[in-house]
């Protein structure tokens, strides 16, 4: 099951994203991470000549790049470097504060965490818990990025806790953990510094490219104002470019990169100079056997499902032979999946005759736009998509919020079920591939022309469960509301994790204990909440799963 889409677990991913051209130098491990200030380094700056003019631009000195090395790879401003900012405003908190940024608190007693748990209402604390005091929070933002510190806080696993005017977030493992960066050249021009960075890894390009970063000096502290990942590094220009792939949206920096003996072709997307997604070019043709491309020829953007949102095609070659990459986009922070079985089918029809026109003649025949203006065409393409994928679907049309088009059910028969609607012309996909049939998810429930969705989720072999009821918003893929905790033993330690001795302990299978979650960002009291559960419990529900074959489905739209 996607849990994901449907309770907010506590997991934090963090993006690693920004722009840029690369710097040959050897891989020699910059000089260790002992404390500097920033005082230091002005004292030990060169004094400047009597030719050289106040506000000149000058290239650091060697042991003013070390001095910066040392300085970017302290907690407190190794947050910094690595994610990227085009000004202050656009910082990313989980990044800068993810090493503590030289002001977490240590040995938090045990009354100051539960404080913590009860207001978060957590049972336990989950990965490395950071803490920063509010004062040292605020401070850190006027002296480090000339702002104030934001009110709203960046995401669920920040938390303000009032009793200790504190900050609290989680810290997980990250791709930078272990790796120092190394300042390779810079220069200044008065207190304005621009500097470049390289990670300490034998390749720099993608996520790990140089970093330059601007600043400037005011008193011992930096002020920092922009930090850009040199992005295109060792990029295949050819296949490298700007393309408008969202309607009414600025252009996505499409970014391929050389081949490179071990990991093949990597390309992936940036948007507004920040890592968005990858694409994976690897190549899957059967059971036993995949590769992955060595050269990309072709590359062409246009909507081949219906969405409004232009979808990828990439032709290139492997040991295999030519291959196509059909990446379609998708209502999820992914944003593009690879349409397996679909690239396979169309290399064996196509075979010798592989062109960006051949590929998209079969996609779209005719309907070279892929518009459409009813419901039954659309549902047709779509449905013809997944049928050339494989056969192991099923299909439905049901009434799911009462209006007079249908949505389209297509159930991968005890592993996945997608859901799509349609409205002025545009297939919106409510469901994309939810995975069920196993680790206790049954599967999805719809109540008829309500527009509401329920999942049954358990978790131990069913001592906690989770009920959900979802909803799409303006057309968006379909999201929690509302759900119910329940556990089905006695939690006698308060963890709300089922130990041996608390389920020999549970002689009957019963509600030990229910929270009631409301995930709508609405604030809203807890008698409240269960009474809008209790209202979604009096529906009539009936199970969301497919019932024709293909013929039978394109027979009924016709």
């Amino acid at each position: 099951m996607n849990i994901k889409r449907l309770l907010p677990l506590l997991s934090v991913a963090l993006l690693i994203t920004g722009c840029g051209k690369n710097t040959t130098t050897d891989d020699t491990a910059p000089a260790s991470s002992q404390e500097i200030s920033v005082e230091e380094i002005q004292h030990t700056e060169k004094p400047q000549s009597e030719e050289t003019a106040a506000d000149e631009t000058v290239e650091l000195s060697d042991s003013e790049l070390d001095e910066f090395t040392t300085l970017f790879n302290t907690p407190e401003y190794k947050g910094f470097l690595t994610d990227p900012f085009n000004n202050p405003d656009d910082i990313d908190l989980n990044a800068v504060f993810y090493y503590g940024a030289g002001i977490d608190v240590k040995d938090l007693s045990d009354d100051e965490i539960n404080d913590y748990l009860a207001a978060v209402d957590q049972p336990q604390v989950y990965g490395d818990l950071y803490v920063m005091r509010a004062t040292d929070f605020n401070k850190f933002f006027e002296t480090h990025l000339g702002t104030s510190a934001p009110k709203d806080l960046p995401d669920s696993y920040w938390a303000y806790v009032a009793d200790h005017d504190s900050y609290y977030y989680y810290h997980w493992d990250s791709m930078y953990d272990g790796k120092d960066f190394k300042c390779i050249s810079g220069e200044k021009d008065g207190d304005s510094y621009t500097l470049r960075f390289e990670l300490n890894t034998e390749k720099h390009y993608e996520r790990f490219a140089d970093r330059i970063i601007k600043f400037t000096k005011s008193g011992d502290n930096l002020i920092l104002e922009s930090n850009f990942i040199q992005w295109d590094d060792n990029c295949d220009e050819t296949q490298t470019f700007d393309v408008e792939l969202y309607p009414s949206e600025a252009p996505i920096h499409f970014v391929t990169y050389k081949p490179d003996p071990e990991d093949g072709i990597k390309i992936v997307l940036i948007k507004d100079g920040k890592f968005m997604t990858s694409i994976n070019t690897s190549i899957f043709r059967s059971v036993d056997y995949n590769t992955s491309l060595n050269k990309v020829t072709a590359v062409s953007f246009f909507d081949f499902n219906a969405d409004g949102v232009k979808d990828i095609l990439i032709i290139g070659e492997s040991d295999m032979g030519e291959n196509i990459r059909l990446e379609e986009s998708v209502p999820n922070e992914y944003y593009y999946e690879t349409c397996y079985g679909i690239d396979e089918k169309i290399e064996e029809e196509l075979a010798g005759n592989i062109t960006v026109s051949s590929v998209k003649e079969m996609l779209l025949g005719d309907n070279s736009d892929c518009k459409f203006e009813n419901y039954k065409d659309a549902y047709a393409h779509i449905a013809g998509l997944y049928n050339m994928s494989g056969d192991n679907y099923v299909y439905g049309l049901i009434d799911a919020d009462g209006d007079d088009v249908p949505e389209l059910v297509i159930d991968g028969q005890g592993y996945n079920v997608s859901l799509y609607s349609f409205e002025n012309g545009i297939i919106h996909c409510l469901m994309y591939k939810w995975a069920y049939g196993a680790g206790g998810n049954y599967g999805y429930m719809y109540a008829p022309g309500k527009g509401l969705y329920s999942n049954h989720n358990n978790d131990y072999a069913g001592a906690v469960q989770y009920d959900s009821y979802m909803t799409s918003h303006d057309g968006k893929e379909i999201s929690t509301d509302f759900y119910v905790e329940s556990l089905f033993f006695k939690d006698t330690d308060g963890d709300r994790t089922p130990s041996e001795e608390e389920l020999s302990a549970t002689e009957e299978m019963e509600v030990f204990e229910a929270r009631y979650r409301n995930c709508t960002g609405i604030e809203m009291s807890e008698d409240e909440i269960k009474s809008q559960i209790a209202e979604y419990d009096s529906y009539h529900y009936e199970e969301l799963t497919g019932y024709m074959s293909y013929d039978e489905l394109i027979s009924s739209l016709k």
